[in-house]
Parts: structure tokens; sequence; C-alpha cells
């Protein structure tokens, strides 16, 4: 009898102790649901720094949803009182519970010698990262490039984009993927800008978009149908030669002008810059050939002279500067 009772005891200890482990979870849970978010803090690091609880995937998964509600919770409102980093420590903490949550299964499978199943929580937490973290992301990125910081609307960007390129989202947001291109060009970032600048293109972004009035609202034809354009994409022909340029790429940047002319033929700001590269390296002849081609419509009073100290310009005889002709195009 006397060893029974022990058992009983030792089972109920054990069970106090499991309780207790997880007693800061549940109290996170319990406030995050009264909207107590304060509190929800208070519960969920406790946990985060309990050896007990700290690599518990159900812990950093309860981090992730707290610190999301401090940042943004279903109302609208923000608690940045509380942590005005909340937005990266969600972030953090969901990558966090998906790696945990996923060993934890591996664990059981092999002391059952079985095939690890899915972790169950993943796709809560892929949801949460797809419906709220990155479109919060993207919004701080788009405050930061308003404020003219870059460099942050640049990395807020950037993870916008890795949770949308997560397998189980495989999302392909082109807007934020060419902004980024722009904002790393910005920052001198050849290498990133390159990156998204050609995934923008595989993408086609910048083809046949509709065109906007000043107010913001699409233009339409007399016929009543969207008036298209494809200036965008040719834009991005034209950065990516002038960056291959700018490091030193002269053979692919001249290529990738040729591509980007050969197919976005009406675009003379392409043609402009195959013409004043052959003139800053003093290749005249190849810019007065360029200058004539038939295939696009040039001013054809203007002429190469010698200006200044030997360098080569086209100039008309009206006096207006090539850069003009370029325009009135």
């Amino acid at each position: 009898m006397k060893r029974i009772s022990t058992l009983i005891l030792a089972f109920v200890m054990l069970v106090s102790i499991g309780f207790a482990q997880k007693g800061s979870i549940t109290r996170a849970k319990t406030s995050m649901d009264a909207q107590r978010f304060a509190d929800a803090k208070q519960a969920i690091d406790e946990a985060t720094e309990d050896e007990t609880t700290k690599d518990l995937s159900l812990t950093w998964l309860t981090r992730g949803q707290v610190y999301q509600y401090i940042n943004r919770d279903l109302l609208g409102k923000q608690h940045l009182d509380l942590d005005s980093n909340a937005l990266m420590k969600s972030y953090e903490a969901y990558l966090k519970a998906i790696k945990l949550g996923e060993n934890e299964m591996a664990v059981k499978a092999a002391e059952k010698g079985k095939a690890p199943k899915p972790y169950k929580d993943k796709n809560v937490i892929v949801d949460n990262l797809r419906d709220f973290i990155a479109p919060e992301f993207k919004r701080k990125g788009i405050e930061y490039y308003q404020l003219g910081n870059y460099k942050n609307a640049l990395e807020m960007f950037e993870l916008g984009i890795a949770i949308d390129v997560m397998p189980e989202i495989n999302k392909k947001d082109t807007t934020f993927i060419y902004y980024s291109a722009i904002l790393a060009t910005e920052l001198k970032s050849y290498e990133k800008a390159v990156k998204y600048f050609k995934q923008a293109q595989e993408l086609n972004y910048g083809v046949n978009m509709p065109e906007l009035d000043e107010n913001g609202a699409p233009k339409k034809g007399t016929d009543g149908k969207l008036i298209t354009s494809s200036k965008t994409a040719a834009d991005i022909a034209l950065s990516l030669g002038n960056i291959y340029i700018a490091i030193g790429d002269t053979a692919t940047g001249l290529k990738t002008y040729e591509d980007g002319l050969k197919k976005y033929k009406e675009n003379t700001q392409i043609l402009t810059q195959i013409i004043n590269f052959y003139l800053t390296t003093n290749n005249v002849e190849k810019a007065e050939r360029r200058a004539k081609q038939p295939n696009i419509q040039f001013c054809k009073r203007y002429f190469v002279r010698p200006i200044g100290n030997g360098s080569q310009h086209f100039e008309s005889r009206q006096g207006k500067s090539s850069e003009n002709c370029y325009q009135i195009l």
C-alpha cells in the first residue's frame, strides 16, 4: 500500500511540474486573448528564458503570436510602446517555432522507428507569416522609403520577399521585387540590384502595364480600352545595362542595352544611353552610326562635332543639345 502511495505521489508531482513548466505559456495565451498584451509579453518572455520551456516549439509559436499582436492587433491598433521591435521578434519566433517543431516530430518518429509526421502548427505559422507579417514588413518598407531611409526600406522589402518565396507560400510580389532593385541601385548594392531586376524581367514586370493619369487612375483610349505601355520593362533593361557599365562589365552592359532596344524599339532612352556610352568613350563613328539607324526616329539635323577638350557631342545647328533632341523623341 505504501509503495502504491509513493508511486501516486511521484506521478502527481510529475504532472504538477509539467503544468508548471507550461504555466507561463498558458498565462501568455490567456492574457493575449483578453488583450492584456503587457501581461502576455511578460509571461512569454519568461517562458523563452525558462530552462523547461525555452526549447519548446509551443513557446516560440506563442511568442510569435504575442509579438504579432503587439505590433498590430486584430483591430489594427499598435502597442509598440511595449516593444518597438515587435514585428521582427514575431517573425524570428515563428521561424524558430517551425525549426523546433520539425525537430520534435523527427525525434518522436525516431523513437518509434517511423517516418516523421508534419509539424502540426506549421500551417498556422505560415498563414500568419503570409497574411500578417509579410504585409507589415512591406508597409514599414514603404514608410521608410517615403522618409528617404532606403537602407531600412530595402531591409523590410527583402524580409517580405523572403516570406513570399517560402515553399509553402511561393508568391511572386513583382512590385516589391522591382522596388527592391531600385533601392539596391540607389544604395549601390549592385549585386542585389542585378538579382532583383533579373527576377522582375523573368516575371515580365512592366510589360504592357496600364498607363496612369495624374490622379493615378488607368488611362483609357477613345475606344474605352486601357492604354498600356512597356516603359517600365524598358527602364529595367536600361537600369541593368547602367549597372553593368558602372561595375566595369562593358560587354554585358552593351549587350543588355541592345537586347532591351530589340524588345522595346519605341524606347529612345536606351538608344540615347548607347550613343552616350560611345561618345564618352570617344567612339564617335559608332555613336553617329547608331544615331542614324532607320529603326528609330531620330533628329536628323543633329551632327557630331568636337566640344571642349576634344570630347564629342551631338549638337544641332539651332544650338540645342542632343539631350533635348532625345527628349523631343
